[in-house]
């Protein structure tokens, strides 16, 4: 060992250098230690794989538990949408029962036939004074609602007579 820069820093370095490829270069010679080390390198690689796929199996496991919280959440959602739009509803068809019969209209419907004196088989040469006009009969009144759009049936009403 020859010593060019009498500094001590280097020459540490140096003799510390030397000592490491020594024992690499004793190492490398020696074929049991060789399998030890290619032994321990193995199991940390084997550890590594075991501890990587550990990880991804809790990430797949804590995704699949978060996706089933917000499949919940998201069914609680719709269902507290759904029961407001209920409530809205029964609200506002409370005020309409409550104010139903300012919006009522009724439409009469009149089943009327026009009568004139030869329909009745009387000759208008029998009364002098009689009106010549035809007569209209009322037969039935059907009052409808325009709000619940149903007609109501009475008196005989057939839904062939109105169309």
């Amino acid at each position: 060992m020859v010593v060019v820069d009498w500094s001590r820093d280097t020459w540490i370095n140096d003799f510390c250098e030397e000592i490491v490829e020594g024992l690499k270069k004793v190492f490398r010679e020696n074929a049991e230690h060789r399998k030890e080390v290619l032994r321990h390198e193995r199991l940390r690689v084997a550890r590594k794989r075991e501890q990587i796929k550990k990880n991804v199996s809790e990430q797949k496991q804590e995704w699949a538990e978060k996706q089933v919280h917000v499949k919940l959440r998201r069914k609680r959602k719709l269902k507290k949408l759904k029961k407001r739009r209920k409530k809205q509803r029964k609200k506002v068809m409370k005020i309409r029962r409550r104010t139903w019969i300012a919006f009522r209209v009724f439409v009469m419907i009149f089943r009327s036939e026009i009568v004139t004196l030869d329909i009745l088989w009387i000759e208008s040469k029998t009364y002098k004074y009689a009106i010549l006009s035809p007569i209209s009969l009322e037969k039935t009144f059907v009052p409808r609602n325009k709000k619940k759009k149903k007609l109501k049936l009475c008196y005989g009403y057939r839904k062939s007579e109105h169309g």
